[in-house]
């Protein structure tokens, strides 16, 4: 797997030998992007279960200020931090190790605020109804722990059907879009006078 657009075009992303964390695919990540459009200049970008770091680093690459990685799996952030150096944004990074379901009921974000945030669980959390409810309590708590831009996207890649009854507390869904067999879903702040949805990608 290799950084699609801008600054650091090209460059390999290492893995997780184990399977540990699944790699964002190409063609989704190439299609959200242009979808995001130019959303990520700028941005401060949070990738929650961030795995290998693709999402993020795709961000970092075409332009976003800085991002924050959170993983709980130790090999995953080893591998993370590897490809941040490889990809020389490691200056403009922060690596959390901690639990993404539980990250926003701590102080290891604050302070923060965030234009984009990627959430990219494994597709198993989704499927156990009891992991989907806890999944669905951190997008609540996500809306109100005031880390979220008022302007801000929380973008959820998962498999196909599986959120379609997800209506989170402080957050409305804006538009989703399949993928074979994934979709990406955009949730923004719930207002009154919410603005027009994600622009179509070129």
């Amino acid at each position: 797997m290799r950084v699609i657009a801008g600054t650091a075009r090209g460059i390999p992303l290492k893995q997780v030998p184990s399977g540990v964390a699944r790699a964002s695919l190409g063609r989704v990540r190439q299609s959200l992007f242009s979808w995001l459009a130019d959303r990520v200049e700028g941005a401060m970008v949070l990738d929650l279960f961030a795995g290998t770091g693709s999402l993020g680093i795709e961000a970092l690459s075409r332009g976003a200020r800085a991002a924050v990685f959170v993983d709980n799996s130790r090999d995953s952030v080893t591998v993370l931090r590897d490809n941040l150096e490889r990809t020389h944004f490691a200056d403009r990074a922060e690596v959390v190790l901690h639990n993404a379901l539980t990250v926003f009921r701590g102080d290891a974000l604050e302070g923060r605020r965030f234009g984009l945030v990627f959430v990219d669980p494994p597709y198993a959390l989704l499927r156990d109804a009891r992991l989907k409810q806890k999944f669905a309590r951190i997008m609540e708590e996500l809306a109100v722990a005031n880390v979220l831009a008022d302007d801000g996207w929380v973008v959820v890649k998962h498999e196909q059907g599986v959120l379609d009854e997800l209506a989170p507390c402080g957050l409305e869904l804006a538009e989703r879009r399949c993928y074979r067999h994934a979709e990406v879903s955009i949730y923004r702040p719930l207002t009154d006078d919410a603005d027009a949805g994600p622009a179509e990608a070129t």
